[in-house]
C-alpha cells in the first residue's frame, strides 16, 4: 500500500511539472497535453509494446 502511494505521488508531482509547459513546447516534442498521463503512468508504452515485450513504432506495425 505505502509503494503504491509512493508511486501515485511521484506520478502526481511530475504530471503538475508537465503541467507548466507550453502547448507549443510539447507540440514541438510531439506530446500532446491529454496523452500526458498515459505516457507519465506507463500507459502509453504498454500498449505500444509487441507479444514479447518489445517496443514497436506505429509505422512498423502490421496492419491487419
Amino acid at each position: 500500500m505505502w509503494s503504491k502511494l509512493k508511486e501515485w505521488w511521484a506520478t502526481e508531482g511530475a504530471l503538475v511539472q508537465l503541467s507548466g509547459l507550453d502547448d507549443r513546447l510539447l507540440a514541438d516534442m510531439g506530446l500532446e497535453r491529454e496523452a500526458l498521463r498515459a505516457r507519465v503512468t506507463g500507459e502509453a508504452e504498454a500498449r505500444a509494446t509487441g507479444a514479447r515485450g518489445a517496443v514497436v513504432c506505429e509505422g512498423c506495425q502490421v496492419r491487419a
